[in-house]
């Protein structure tokens, strides 16, 4: 079997998604996903700034009701992007409004909050269970609201935000090598 980069499977898995489209502002660590967009017909925008890219694909996903797909390097893009869906909707419904354009029947949804109380993932979780799909929770300190509605919580009882996000970030681990075995079985 041929070896393929990690961005032209994140491409092909665009293309299902029905996105004709990205907005994106260049990095040099991403560009095997421009090169995997651009192999499957997928239009490349290129913007001046994250904030530029996350507008752009949240008013393109408003109008056209297909996805809007912004790639931005990691660090500070994240944070860029991310900041312009908060100041279309409200930082408190930045996870909500994703969940409002792509939850589909049979998802799932993981939230990851060390205090258990980040408005964001608690008005997250409110959706989903509105919707009536399963919610699992990664929590520490004292698990907070998060914690108290969920469907299913691990709870890192430690008052330590360090030793917290380090353990989540291994159960992340875990879970994605779960589904990858179970995918590839």
């Amino acid at each position: 079997m041929a070896d393929i980069l990690g961005g032209y499977l994140v491409g092909k898995a665009l293309k299902r998604q029905g996105v004709e489209c990205v907005f994106m502002l260049c990095g040099g660590h991403i560009t095997p996903i421009y090169l995997g967009c651009h192999e499957e017909g997928i239009r490349l925008i290129d913007v001046r700034h994250e904030q530029t890219a996350g507008y752009a694909a949240d008013a393109w996903a408003r109008v056209t009701k297909k996805p809007g797909v912004a790639l931005v390097t990691a660090g500070p893009g994240v944070t860029n992007a991310v900041t312009a869906i908060a100041n279309d909707v409200a930082y408190d419904q930045v996870f909500r409004k994703q969940l409002e354009y792509f939850l589909r029947d049979g998802d799932a949804v993981l939230l990851v909050s060390a205090s258990g109380n980040s408005p964001n993932v608690v008005e997250a979780c409110r959706y989903a269970k509105k919707r009536g799909v399963p919610t699992l929770a990664f929590v520490g300190f004292d698990g907070g609201e998060l914690k108290r509605i969920v469907d299913h919580a691990i709870h890192v009882d430690v008052d330590n935000y360090g030793i917290t996000e380090d353990v989540h970030q291994g159960l992340m681990h875990i879970l994605s090598q779960y589904v990858a075995r179970t995918r590839r079985s």
